[in-house]
């Protein structure tokens, strides 16, 4: 599959988006809380500049991988709405290459989540994920999603019904949310921007490689039964 005739994950609708390639979830607490507060803690989120954050690595305590660039101008750009503040759909105009990677490469890159999940998959994740966090777990950690769904089809013979949503939806989300807190406590790298990458580490935090986790989110669907 081409990614690039595919869906863009990055600003899928105006209710959720993404962020996570900005560097997001290197921090070590990847707590929604945690991560709520530094995305407020951005040029584009903020009036007063001194409380901002120059250089997120100066404080390697708090980061996972200090050779992996955390972009200080990840922020709100809406109501529960992660991105770039300098993207010119935010600011009117393209002010990208103040930031490291510069706008060609904001431009042109797309995570290996645009090349694990299909077309139906991306489908699935958002129309059933309206919460930025939980959506952007699914999105670093696309496999483990998929056996989310995997487990779904098993539990409705491969037929997710219709007139469910509003007892399905919710159970992905705190599928969603269950996994974000397993990965929290995980010392390592989460994010890895090639596919290659990404497969060869997944085996450390997919749910797929944890029986706790596995027994804990079948526990939560159970009640789809």
């Amino acid at each position: 599959m081409n990614p690039r005739d595919a869906i863009i994950l990055c600003q899928p609708d105006s209710m959720k988006s993404c962020c996570v390639c900005c560097g997001l979830f290197n921090y070590r607490d990847i707590s929604k809380d945690n991560l709520e507060r530094r995305l407020g803690n951005s040029p584009g989120s903020i009036v007063d500049n001194d409380s901002i954050d120059e250089k997120p690595q100066k404080y390697q305590h708090d980061i996972r991988d200090v050779t992996s660039h955390i972009c200080r101008y990840q922020g709100f750009v809406s109501v529960n709405r992660p991105g770039c503040t300098l993207h010119p759909h935010i600011s009117g105009i393209d002010e990208r290459d103040r930031s490291l990677y510069g706008s060609r490469i904001c431009q042109d890159y797309l995570c290996p989540a645009h090349t694990i999940l299909n077309t139906r998959r991306k489908k699935l994740l958002i129309s059933m994920v309206k919460e930025w966090y939980e959506y952007s777990i699914a999105i670093l950690d696309p496999d483990s999603f998929i056996w989310i769904l995997n487990e779904l089809n098993e539990i409705f013979c491969g037929n997710f019904p219709d007139d469910r949503t509003d007892t399905i939806n919710p159970l992905i989300v705190k599928c969603l949310s269950l996994h974000g807190a397993y990965l929290s406590r995980k010392e390592i790298p989460l994010f890895h921007y090639a596919l290659s990458e990404y497969n060869q580490y997944k085996s450390e935090f997919t749910v797929a490689n944890n029986m706790t986790e596995i027994k804990d989110i079948r526990r939560l669907l159970n009640v789809l039964l």
